[in-house]
């Protein structure tokens, strides 16, 4: 085992793994507001046993969705020996009052001593018992590293947080909902919206919901904004994307994802992420001025539920996409790009080989990210002409799932993932190229050309 190689791997993808508790993090959490939702209406109207039981289920799902996210984390680095370590540091920082926070840390520290002990040879006699022993020790090491050395600093951090957002007068509530809009409009769903999203979701354990109704009133704003931008000027934009503006906007509605954007703005990023970053900060301020709630951290149609000022929601957002499309479609005007079609030979380039080539794509719901980084990957690979297989994974499914006999035929894998890919050991052996899934939508043209380079 080479020990720095695998530290500078696993802390390399952290994004990976944390996106990946996120992914079975969010279905409990969903739950578990929606079901403590119905109890809240229901028991307004009676007191019936049932509503009880329904307040039950829904404060589990509320309470715990730390414990999994921690469990997920490290399952995410370590495999299925990381889960029961995972969840035991979960319930450790929730037991502990460390909250969001000390979960995070705990989920990926777990997962990495589990992961770098799994590492270890052992003499052929222990192996076996191992691979048993060895979570132990992880479990035990990093408990106590969490609770003596980490759980003050994370304390401290997570009463000092809580304590500034609940001095927040209206003003503040504003400025905040301008900072994290400016976050999540700049770079598309990628690591600085995280950051604000990340912070959002954190702070729900500490019974603060308006950063979140911050972040999900704009989340959906690039794309809308865009669609509609395409929809007022369509002599501004290429006939790929009007073409793709008219199918994409129902996503960006009813999946609620900001990365359904990316295909408008590659080829325009400059004005379309300071269009973005105007219709964010627009709807941030708006939405933090009158303290948007929302009450549990879904996106697109679900959310809509859960707003304790729906027509705050909708004016913010609205007002939002409407500066998007302003700000975005003035700046094209401004300075005209030029929007020739690509050359037939960029079109159609003519095959090196006869290459198969095998595309598995993943992202939190297997809603948006995957599908469109999927049919872009595709569209590129049939361009060269050829063959291609695809298997899209996300939202714990796997669509259309890959045959055996089509990943022994493949000659090399593409893994474009925003979480991390589900049953990888069916591809073992394979010459495997791994990128994040944005980074396949703005650019599939190098994605493909970067996994070609395993076949020289």
């Amino acid at each position: 085992m080479n020990f720095f190689a695998e530290t500078k791997n696993v802390f390399k993808n952290t994004g990976l793994h944390f996106r990946t508790g996120v992914s079975y993090m969010l279905p409990f959490l969903l739950i578990g507001g929606f079901i403590g939702s119905l109890a809240s209406l229901g028991g307004m109207v009676s007191k019936t046993p049932l509503w009880t039981v329904l307040k039950q289920v829904g404060d589990i799902g509320v309470s715990y969705f730390i414990v999994v996210m921690a469990a997920y984390i490290a399952y995410s680095i370590a495999g299925n020996a990381g889960i029961a370590p995972g969840l035991i540091l979960g319930f450790l920082a929730k037991q502990t009052e460390l909250g969001y926070l000390g979960a995070l840390l705990g989920g990926i520290l777990v997962g990495y001593a589990t992961h770098i002990l799994m590492q270890v040879k052992m003499p052929p006699l222990l192996r076996s018992t191992w691979g048993m022993i060895a979570p132990v020790f992880g479990t035990l090491t990093i408990a106590l590293l969490l609770v003596f050395v980490i759980g003050t600093p994370v304390t401290w951090l997570m009463q000092k947080i809580k304590e500034f957002l609940f001095s927040l007068e209206r003003q503040g509530s504003a400025a905040l909902g301008a900072v994290m809009g400016a976050l999540g409009g700049l770079d598309f769903g990628g690591p600085l919206s995280k950051t604000q999203s990340t912070f959002a979701t954190a702070v729900m354990d500490l019974k603060i919901y308006t950063p979140l109704g911050i972040t999900g009133a704009f989340v959906t704003v690039p794309p809308l904004g865009m669609c509609l931008g395409v929809r007022l000027a369509p002599h501004l934009y290429t006939e790929n994307e009007r073409a793709y503006a008219k199918q994409s906007w129902i996503y960006a509605l009813i999946g609620g994802f900001t990365e359904i954007v990316i295909p408008l703005a590659a080829g325009d990023l400059l004005r379309v992420t300071i269009a973005s970053v105007c219709g964010c900060v627009v709807t941030g301020v708006i939405a933090g001025w009158f303290s948007l709630k929302l009450f549990t951290p879904v996106l697109g149609l679900p959310q809509w539920f859960f707003y304790d000022q729906p027509l705050i929601y909708w004016m913010s957002l609205s007002t939002g996409v409407l500066t998007v499309a302003m700000v975005a479609n003035a700046l094209k005007r401004w300075g005209r790009r030029t929007l020739s079609s690509p050359s037939s030979s960029e079109v159609n380039p003519v095959p090196v080989k006869d290459v198969k080539i095998a595309i598995v794509t993943s992202c939190i719901a297997g809603v948006a990210q995957s599908h469109m980084a999927a049919i872009a990957l595709k569209r590129e690979a049939e361009k060269r002409g050829f063959q291609v297989f695809t298997e899209e994974q996300g939202g714990h499914k796997v669509s259309n799932r890959m045959p055996d006999e089509e990943i022994v035929a493949a000659d090399v894998v593409i893994f474009a993932r925003a979480i991390s890919i589900a049953e990888k050991e069916r591809f073992d052996g394979k010459k495997i190229f791994e990128l994040p899934v944005n980074k396949a939508l703005v650019n599939p043209k190098n994605a493909m050309d970067e996994a070609l380079k395993l076949l020289s």
